[in-house]
C-alpha cells in the first residue's frame, strides 16, 4: 500500500492523528481539525477503511459539541471492529474527557439509561452506561484517566 490522503477538509491544520485496527485489517483513523467545526476551534474527525485501504463511507465529525476546542483524540478498536474515540475539551474547563462509541458499521449506538444523563460521571465508581459500555475511575482525581470497557451483546 502506498501513502494516501485521509482528511477531505484541507483548510487550516489537521493534527494529532491516531489509528486503530481490527483483526480483519479494517481500520479507523481519527484526528483534530482546526476550523472545520468553527473558525477558531478544533474538532475531532475520523474516517474508516477496509482491509484493502479503501475508504468506508465519508469523513465524519466525532464530537457533537462544536463550540470550544476538542483535541488530542485517541482510538481503540476490538476484534469485531467496534471502536471508541475519546478526546479532551468542550466543558467549561476545556479539559473534560469525552468519548463516542461506534459499532462496526460506523454508526453511534443508541445509549439507553434510566438516569437523566446517560453519560453522567461519578468519581471513584464504575458506571454502566448501557449493557455494553462501562466507565470506571478507581483512583483518579477528576477523571485524569479512565478505563472504558466495551462488550458486544450476542
Amino acid at each position: 500500500m502506498t501513502e494516501f490522503k485521509v482528511n477531505s477538509y484541507i483548510n487550516n491544520s489537521q493534527s494529532n492523528s491516531t489509528v486503530a485496527i481490527d483483526t480483519n485489517g479494517n481500520f479507523v483513523i481519527s484526528w483534530q481539525s482546526f476550523g472545520q467545526d468553527e473558525s477558531s476551534s478544533n474538532g475531532i474527525y475520523a474516517q474508516g477503511y477496509n482491509s484493502a485501504g479503501v475508504a468506508v463511507g465519508t469523513e465524519f465529525r466525532v464530537n457533537s459539541t462544536t463550540s470550544g476546542n476538542q483535541f488530542n483524540p485517541t482510538i481503540a478498536m476490538d476484534a469485531d471492529g467496534d471502536f471508541v474515540i475519546s478526546w479532551t475539551g468542550q466543558d467549561a474547563s476545556g479539559n473534560g474527557i469525552y468519548a463516542q462509541l461506534y459499532k462496526n458499521n460506523g454508526v453511534p449506538p443508541t445509549i439507553t439509561s434510566g438516569s437523566a444523563s446517560a453519560l453522567a460521571y461519578t468519581e471513584n465508581a464504575t458506571t454502566a452506561i448501557d449493557s455494553g459500555i462501562t466507565v470506571s475511575d478507581a483512583d483518579s482525581l477528576n477523571l485524569a484517566s479512565a478505563t472504558v470497557s466495551i462488550t458486544s451483546a450476542p
